[in-house]
């Protein structure tokens, strides 16, 4: 950052004391580290009360002052005009400031405003503010300059690209240069106005009344010079924003005789302040309000039902696997889907509503004025229905849809509150089935400190050696001899007794503590099927599964880990099969194929579970190198219903020279039509329920059958 600053800055510019008014100690840390990065030597002070902010502006001097929007006991506003008094530039940098307030700020000084999530934007904003500063005592000096000389006067008047104008109050006469007549688009004949209500006149009606205030507030002594900002008319360019500065010239007796000053085209920079306080409160890509300002405006809803009857409701709209249309299209088209859809949202709205994108395919909606929560489902109906129509893009029909939570605003409850109440009903219209809504109720909240508990109680479930590995053997279909285990993880809580899997692996899966479970399951098994190869419990060409998820296998290192796992375990690499979903490999699709072809190179055999389920299955088949492919229970329970659906994919794998599996086995007329389909292997509860180490190895000690396995643990 320093580099980049430097590359365009030069060293004049450069702050070297920085004034910081912020009442949180971590706010204040995390900016000075940000200047740090890109001015090391800086001295950073910070102060919190007016008082203090008084003493440190009146002692010592400061290249630039930062000031949050709110203090305990003074807001921004104060900050600015503290240091505009001081001749100091000032930046508002604040997490929540509404889009007014912020309009507020520029108006009364402030040289910007950066929000604390942009912080990155800090050091060129104080760049900015430090040139305008030197460009304003540049100013400064040639005024005063102007003032000293007629004929330093009427030099400066020829080469200065403000235009200067002289009005000569007894006679009410107004000179003007012939800048000023350029930026007001008249012709070089009208140097002089007779009166000064003549270029009053020329003033925007909303502006006219506060500039002729101001000027009689300076000529009554009031103020200690003229500095007002106004829209004039331009001949041809219609409404310009103007800087008129001015000073009065008086007599002994204190009476203004004459005044004279400049006047500024300041346009451009007002567009670029209007530009600014627009980007900061709005999304860049579909326009819509941001996150900042849909927090900002919720929270005025929320004072505003505290005072009066009736709730509103905030619906949060997640679009549902977005992420397929980003990878397979490409984010040019994804943005497009965004502004597409964006625009049929606001097309949903009621007058009052608010509309905002908080971030990737996550939108939300405020809806006042409401009298019962049906409204509020009606509108996410409405939005639902608008959702199913395909988008065109370039031709292409893309198909979208959303999962909508819906929060109603009860008394007393926070912006974040709402938001998290609406988050909850959105994740519970996506476990659903997505494409719906659903209305949060307190049962939502409650199954979330559930699974929050249940999360805090999981991370300490590997020291607290509360997991366990059990193997259920994998038989072949031929004979019934033994081919191998899929180690299956099982959790053992010491409250609520045995967790089924598919309650806390989604939950480690969310989480990340897949990874290290994932990788603690892999030792153990591979541990496991080591002792009981050098035992002779297992066979020599057995293998032990193990699942891998998807949170695994999008980590760069998981050949690194299983690699040291074999080498700590001593167990031979082809008696190691890595069990992978469809689902993982489509979510990992960029990581996927190099992770499985080193993964290959050392020798570890790879299988595809829950095959058939996922979207595109003989692509993957061709793609990656696998060895197995196992049939999900799904497909083997309707065998009866949909045979040549199962008989196609054992055809396919065998085509393709692939083992099969058949899982979830559980009647002997399922084994035999397997059988007859000529799959190779199967595993499931005909043969054995899952079980632990020792009460397998008991099993398989005594020599193991597949038809005997299940009266010796029954």
């Amino acid at each position: 950052a320093r580099e980049r600053a430097g590359a365009v800055v030069s060293a004049a510019h450069a702050p070297r004391r920085v004034l910081l008014v912020e009442d949180s100690p971590d706010d204040a840390l995390l900016i000075e580290l940000r200047l740090r990065r890109v001015w090391p030597e800086l001295y950073v002070s910070r102060v919190e009360t007016p008082e203090a902010l008084q003493t440190a502006l009146a002692t010592d001097a400061w290249d630039v002052v930062l000031s949050d929007h709110v203090l305990p006991r003074m807001g921004s506003g104060d900050v600015v005009a503290a240091a505009v008094a001081a001749g100091v530039p000032c930046i508002v940098v604040s997490g929540r400031i509404g889009e007014e307030a912020a309009v507020s700020a520029l108006h009364a000084g402030a040289s910007d405003f950066v929000g604390k999530d942009q912080l990155q934007r800090l050091d060129t904003a104080i760049v900015r503010a430090l040139r305008e500063a030197e460009a304003e005592r540049t100013r400064a000096a040639t005024e005063a300059a102007l003032r000293e000389s007629e004929e330093r006067y009427a030099l400066a008047a020829a080469g200065s690209n403000d235009g200067l104008w002289d009005w000569q109050i007894a006679s009410d006469r107004v000179f003007v240069s012939e800048r000023w007549n350029t930026m007001s688009g008249l012709t070089p004949e009208h140097r002089t106005f007779e009166g000064m209500g003549t270029w009053y006149d020329r003033i925007h009606p909303d502006d006219a009344a506060h500039v002729r205030g101001e000027v009689e507030r300076h000529l009554g002594g009031a103020s200690a010079s003229l500095e007002v900002e106004y829209r004039a008319r331009h001949e041809t360019l219609g409404w310009r924003w103007m800087l008129l500065r001015g000073l009065a010239v008086r007599d002994a007796g204190g009476n203004a005789t004459r005044m004279a000053g400049s006047v500024t085209d300041i346009t451009e920079r007002k567009d670029v302040e209007a530009q600014l306080a627009h980007g900061a409160l709005h999304d860049p890509l579909t326009g819509l309000p941001n996150r900042v300002l849909f927090h900002d405006r919720l929270a005025h809803t929320l004072e505003r039902r505290a005072r009066q009857a009736g709730p509103a409701a905030v619906l949060l709209i997640d679009l549902d696997r977005f992420k397929v249309i980003n990878d397979s299209l490409g984010h040019p088209v994804g943005d497009r889907v965004l502004v597409t859809v964006a625009q049929r949202l606001e097309a949903c709205l009621r007058p009052g509503d608010t509309v905002a994108r908080l971030g990737g395919d996550e939108f939300a909606m405020l809806l006042e004025g409401l009298h019962a929560p049906a409204e509020a489902t009606h509108v996410a109906d409405r939005l639902q229905e608008t959702l199913r129509t395909p988008i065109d893009i370039g031709g292409r029909e893309v198909y979208t849809s959303a999962s909508v939570g819906i929060a109603m605003t009860k008394p007393g409850t926070t912006p974040a509150e709402v938001l998290r109440d609406a988050d909850m009903a959105m994740y519970r219209a996506k476990a659903l089935g997505k494409a719906r809504s659903a209305l949060f109720d307190d049962a939502m909240h409650a199954r979330a400190m559930v699974l929050l508990q249940l999360e805090s109680d999981l991370r300490r479930a590997i020291e607290r050696g509360e997991l366990e590995v059990h193997y259920q053997p994998v038989v072949r279909l031929r004979d019934g001899s033994l081919r191998g285990l899929e180690a299956l993880l099982r959790w053992n809580h010491p409250r609520r007794g045995a967790i089924a899997p598919e309650r806390f692996v989604p939950l480690a899966e969310e989480t990340g503590l897949i990874v290290p479970i994932g990788a603690w399951a892999l030792e153990q098994a591979a541990r496991q099927a080591a002792i009981w190869i050098d035992r002779g419990v297992l066979p020599l060409d057995a293998a032990v599964a193990v699942n891998v998820s998807g949170r695994q296998l999008a980590h760069a290192d998981l050949t690194d880990v299983v690699e040291g796992i074999l080498k700590r375990t001593h167990l031979a690499p082809e008696h190691l099969q890595l069990e992978i979903t469809e689902t993982a490999l489509i979510e990992n699709n960029g990581h996927a194929a190099a992770s499985l072809a080193r993964l290959r190179a050392l020798s570890v055999r790879l299988s595809l579970d829950d095959f058939g389920t996922g979207y595109s299955s003989l692509a993957y088949l061709q793609r990656f190198p696998v060895d197995c492919i196992k049939i999900d229970r799904s497909f083997v329970s309707r065998m009866e219903e949909t045979p040549r659906f199962v008989a196609g994919l054992i055809s396919l794998a065998t085509h393709l020279g692939m083992e099969t599996v058949a899982e979830g086995v559980e009647t002997r007329a399922q084994a035999q039509r397997l059988v007859a389909l000529n799959c190779g292997s199967a595993q499931g509860w005909l043969y054995a329920e899952a079980l632990p180490a020792d009460r397998l190895e008991a099993v398989l000690a005594k020599g193991f059958t597949s038809l005997g396995v299940r009266e010796e643990v029954g």
